[in-house]
């Protein structure tokens, strides 16, 4: 065991063991540095300090300051703010002089709001909220990550004024890449320009969103992210060059190539990890000490931790660790020397690199795709040439003009074939494998592979391989494995902000969909929230899928579902004037499927015939008549043996009426209370005829309309109903039960890890 093999393996194990993460590592190192003498103990142990000290994150978040809530703070900003206006801010004032705080702008952006300025903020402090969703990020432990400690919500830009502007920037790096970005705009088409400004500039904020969700469904996004791939890649290629053409310069000359577009790019973390992995291997290599490319990014990481500890709760940089570990420690032997040898080098560290990270995946993102590979050896090749094109051309640019019209044309094709790439990714959604409900076994076999094949002896590698293949396939399986049938109906109330989205699972397994939340061009409900959902909970292909009505909060996300592994029949009410059912109709034909209108007096049961769904409205009355969209939305009864569900999409004061006079409603057990508690719904006729179910409001915190209004809560009190609510809960994940309605949690709902104690009662 060496260095790089202690620092690696107690990096995962603290991925997978957070409680132990510091004496994982720290034990590991020291073990390392007192076993190898000749491998410079004092580093190492200065190592095992540092890894101790830069991973207590993992053992426990940091207490949040106490909030105070409305207030005005004296703030420097320390990270360029996003184009909303979001941003990471260094407090200058109490209540904490040592925390970070992100301001989050809710409408428009502060002018020449840049870092380094010291600014006056009034807002509200909140703390982040944590996981909202089955499948979702974990908002909290994010926002640690990049070493936020709450978030400061400022209602207008007015509410920032700036005290004092940031300094003057470094002139010449800045017209550099205001160069750049100029020539990038002004020679490339609009499809390659995003992808050469995001190559060049680390300006990825700029893709569209369908093209980020395409490579992130392809599992590919590191390639328009200015991190260890892209350094790499132009310092190999520099070195190579110098090698042949000035041997005396072969790590001078390409470390300052690289460090100017690491400068050029933003000097991320990332690149600073990748210069000072780079910087520590040569000065071993000058010495004569042995070192190897794991050794060097090891002391990079941990010295980087140290600066910057809160790094540790940061998904992308576990990854990118657990990968790192992979390509340097499992045993594949290198491809000789061939005409093929660079593409099978490429095959090589992209299937390590996916291996190691599959390892913590469970623990980061909850799914991996199984498109990774094939997209990366598509992708990494054309990155790679933009990169050395388009570095190319700028310098052929600034050099002698004329020459540089081939390379631009090469670049704006290259940039082009990976905008093609992401819109495939984007149509068929990766082969994603939900790995958040993989069983435990699954993984620990898996992981217990991986390090058997580390250090498996050369003569027994090959019963090494066929039990980490024979894991690997395990861990897909399982997680693609369909839940054992569960005793009860569980109905799941999604948090998409202000809409709805309710799943609903029947005893045997079938699950239907009502909504899916809505879709803008910043976000898309179906994709950040239903799917990665469903996904998580174990569910298969829907039985069916419901849109209550056109509003895109109830609509506009099932887009995405559709282009899911997928629901045998789609329902909508039958069309009235107004109704904008063209985006969901079109998302539904192409997956060669169309929308089926149904309304009062439709029936379904399930396999059993013990549970049916009866849509309750609308009926050919309410079609006829001049009422609003949404009294003619669907509503849906769920009745069970055990009780009842009722799905009221946005039904106001007159569909509420024509349900009582049509003596349709009986006693429920769960209310989605409609129109997310509009003043004019959940009237107290209607509220009296269904007994004191558990009422769930589908609402977004802070939404313009100012929903639920207090008259509605006061009626639901007055009802005797309990009242949850997904903008203050997350999603509400319940089950009926013989004995009431219970609460159950992720754990609970995936079936292969139901042995999680029994659920809490609704508070």
């Amino acid at each position: 065991m060496n260095l790089a093999h202690a620092f690696w393996y107690g990096l995962w194990a603290a991925a997978a063991w957070p409680s132990a993460a510091p004496w994982i590592a720290g034990g590991a190192l020291v073990a390392a540095a007192l076993a190898r003498r000749g491998r410079a103990p004092l580093l190492a142990a200065a190592t095992a300090a540092a890894c101790m000290g830069a991973l207590l994150p993992w053992a426990r978040l940091p207490p949040s300051p106490r909030l105070a809530g409305e207030g005005s703070w004296t703030l420097r900003v320390i990270g360029s703010p996003e184009a909303r206006g979001e941003g990471q801010l260094w407090t200058g004032s109490p209540p904490d002089s040592r925390a970070r705080y992100e301001v989050r702008i809710q409408q428009g952006r502060v002018a020449a709001l840049a870092a380094g300025a010291w600014v006056r903020v009034r807002g509200e402090l909140e703390e982040f909220p944590g996981k909202r969703n089955p499948g979702g990020p974990d908002l909290r432990a994010l926002a640690v990550g990049r070493g936020a400690s709450a978030r400061i919500r400022v209602r207008l830009a007015e509410g920032v004024s700036i005290l004092r502007p940031a300094p003057p920037p470094i002139s010449f790096a800045e017209s550099v890449r205001d160069s750049a970005r100029a020539l990038l705009e002004r020679r490339l088409g609009p499809r390659a320009s995003p992808y050469a400004r995001a190559l060049f500039l680390g300006e990825s904020a700029d893709l569209s969103e369908d093209d980020r969700e395409g490579l992130v469904a392809l599992g590919i996004i590191h390639i328009v992210i200015v991190a260890g791939l892209h350094l790499h890649l132009l310092h190999g290629a520099a070195s190579r060059a110098c090698t042949a053409l000035a041997p005396g310069a072969r790590f001078v000359l390409p470390f300052a190539l690289t460090a100017g577009y690491a400068a050029l790019s933003g000097m991320h973390l990332p690149a600073r990890r990748v210069l000072l992995s780079l910087a520590l291997s040569e000065i071993a290599r000058k010495r004569g000490e042995p070192h190897s490319g794991g050794v060097g990014a090891a002391m990079a990481a941990s010295a980087l931790l140290l600066m910057e500890p809160w790094r540790g709760r940061d998904a992308s940089y576990v990854l990118s660790a657990a990968a790192t570990w992979a390509i340097h420690q499992l045993p594949v032997p290198r491809p000789h020397r061939s005409a093929g040898r660079p593409a099978l080098e490429l095959l090589r560290a992209s299937a390590l690199a996916q291996a190691g990270a599959w390892s913590v995946l469970p623990w980061t993102v909850g799914h991996g795709s199984l498109a990774g590979l094939p997209a990366n050896l598509l992708a990494v090749p054309l990155a790679a040439s933009a990169l050395l094109t388009g570095a190319c051309a700028l310098g052929l640019e600034w050099l002698f003009s004329p020459a540089a019209g081939p390379a631009w044309r090469i670049l704006d094709l290259l940039g082009s074939c990976l905008s093609g790439l992401a819109h495939w990714g984007s149509s068929v959604r990766g082969l994603d494998v939900p790995l958040a409900c993989t069983s435990a076994t699954c993984l620990i076999a898996y992981a217990l592979s991986m390090l058997a094949l580390a250090h498996a002896p050369v003569r027994s590698r090959t019963l090494s391989w066929i039990v980490f293949c024979a894991a690997t396939i395990t861990m897909c399986l399982g997680g693609r494995a369909s839940p054992s049938p569960a005793p009860n109906l569980r109905v799941a109330f999604l948090d998409v902000g202000q809409g709805d989205a309710c799943l609903v699972t029947f005893p045997r397994g079938e699950s239907v969909l009502v909504d899916g939340g809505s879709r803008r061009p910043e976000w898309d409900s179906g994709t950040r929230v239903v799917r990665p959902a469903l996904d998580a909970l174990g569910i298969g292909p829907l039985v069916w899928a419901a849109a209550s009505h056109s509003d895109n909060d109830h609509s506009g996300g099932l887009g995405a579902v559709a282009a899911r592994p997928g629901a045998a029949r789609w329902l909508v009410p039958p069309p009235s004037p107004g109704a904008r059912w063209e985006p969901l109709f079109t998302a539904i034909r192409d997956v060669g499927q169309k929308a089926e209108p149904v309304g009062a007096g439709w029936v379904w049961v399930d396999r059993t015939g013990r549970d049916t769904v009866r849509a309750l409205s609308p009926d050919s009355a309410a079609m006829a008549s001049n009422l609003s969209e949404n009294d003619q939305c669907l509503v849906f009864e769920v009745a069970t043996p055990e009780g009842r569900v009722l799905l009221t999409g946005d039904l106001e004061t007159e569909g509420e009426s024509r349900l009582v006079a049509g003596g349709k409603l009986r006693a429920v057990s769960i209310l989605k209370v409609a129109h997310h508690g509009s003043r004019n719904s959940s009237t107290t006729g209607f509220l009296c005829i269904l007994g004191r179910p558990v009422a769930v409001i589908s609402v977004g915190a802070r939404n313009p309309y100012h929903h639920p209004s207090p008259e509605v809560e006061v009626r639901l009190s007055d009802a005797g109903c309990r009242v949850l609510e997904t903008r203050r809960e997350g999603a509400v994940l319940l089950e009926l039960r013989k004995e009431g309605v219970r609460r159950v949690d992720e754990g609970a709902w995936s079936l292969d890890r139901a042995v999680c104690g029994p659920p809490g009662r609704v508070p």
